[in-house]
């Protein structure tokens, strides 16, 4: 049996790359790759730091993320709610820190799977004054999660935007009327 095989890390995953002649060598192939890359949807840290909030301006204290040591996948909250970072320009000493960071794009769907984003940070009156990427995606539960890098220097600091709401998928026909059940579909 003729084959050759490598081991690759790419970002926090390991990709097994083989050439084959066998076909038991590719069944192989297929356990390892499943087994060895985790859903970061149901493996990621939690950011919960209120100081993040885009509401959160000229701060006493000015927060850093060039000193966290970034590793895996990260979600954030704001005193225990859901929330994500914010796709449009956020405002010079912002977020807890004088450089805040925003996503230039559009958060991915569900479906998009893990995706590349352009991330800005804000100074003065540039909005994309310094840029990197990140990966994102969106998970099933209605929420996001991010692999964050090390910002390019201090004070940098990744913000924490709007609270994430779900998406109605209720009809006008599911109402109920019990005042002891809430219903979300039912705004009074």
């Amino acid at each position: 049996m003729d084959y050759t095989c490598s081991l690759s890390k790419v970002f926090n995953s390991f990709v097994f790359i083989i050439i084959f002649s066998d076909i038991l060598a590719c069944i192989t192939v297929i356990i390892f790759i499943s087994v060895g890359v985790s859903d970061p949807c149901s493996s990621y840290s939690v950011l919960d730091n209120p100081w993040r909030v885009t509401s959160n301006r000229y701060a006493s204290v000015i927060y850093c993320d060039q000193d966290v040591t970034w590793s895996g996948w990260y979600r954030f909250f704001i005193n225990n709610i859901s929330t994500h970072i914010p796709e449009t320009c956020v405002d010079t000493y912002s977020c807890g820190t004088n450089l805040p960071m925003w996503i230039n794009d559009r958060h991915p769907t569900v479906g998009d799977g893990i995706v590349s984003i352009l991330v800005c940070t804000t100074w003065s009156n540039n909005c994309c004054f310094h840029t990197h990427y990140i990966r994102v995606k969106a998970c099933p539960d209605n929420y996001y999660v991010y692999e964050l890098v090390r910002p390019f220097g201090c004070h940098f600091a990744y913000c924490a935007g709007n609270y994430i709401h779900s998406i109605s998928v209720c009809s006008p026909h599911s109402r109920m009327h019990s005042s002891f059940i809430y219903d979300p579909c039912f705004k009074k």
